[in-house]
């Protein structure tokens, strides 16, 4: 029999001999695919073209770090403006950096691509074949390691190549977004 006075001591030496189970947390992302889908104003800061767009498009990635935070991405946008649109499908790589609080990433990215515009105005209906890059940057919540909702304040399409204008035309837009990994 074991005296009173022992059985806190003999309790410790239980707690302490016990393996230590230690609740893991959930991975931060489910799954290596991500679909989201981006939408917001864009205008253009150089060009012919001082319009204002509103842009809608789809990023479809595939994570190809253990992490699941660095992507290929495949990235069809539309850009419609007042006689203008524009398609822009794109190949590109974003890598998601983890920020200090659980679930927030900052999202820097690169995208390239190829552009056709269509013109529908009397003065230049036609359509003209763009290349262009799209450096871009963001930040990003996951919520439960499946749902993303982003905003990305700084995205910069460079077109070049065949335009009418025959010059660089450079868009700004800022891009809210919302998705799933899986």
């Amino acid at each position: 029999m074991i005296r009173r006075s022992a059985r806190p001591l003999l309790l410790l030496a239980l707690l302490c001999a016990a393996p230590h189970a230690r609740a893991e947390p959930p991975p931060a992302k489910l799954g290596r695919f991500l679909l989201d889908v981006d939408t917001g104003p864009s205008f253009s800061i150089t060009g012919p073209y001082y319009s204002l767009w509103y842009d809608v498009g789809i990023d479809f990635g595939v994570a190809v770090t253990p992490d699941h935070n660095g992507y290929i991405l495949f990235s069809p946008q539309l850009q419609i403006g007042s006689d203008v649109e524009q398609l822009l499908l794109s190949l590109g790589f974003q890598y998601d950096v983890r920020l200090p609080v659980r679930g927030l990433y900052l999202t820097p990215r690169l995208l390239a691509g190829y552009a056709p515009i269509f013109f529908s105005n009397l003065k230049t209906a036609g359509i003209f074949d763009l290349g262009f890059i799209e450096p871009a940057i963001g930040i990003k919540y996951v919520l439960r390691g499946r749902w993303s909702f982003g905003l990305t304040p700084f995205s910069l399409p460079i077109f070049f190549g065949a335009s009418p204008s025959e010059r660089v035309v450079v868009n700004y837009r800022l891009l809210a977004s919302a998705g799933v990994c899986f």
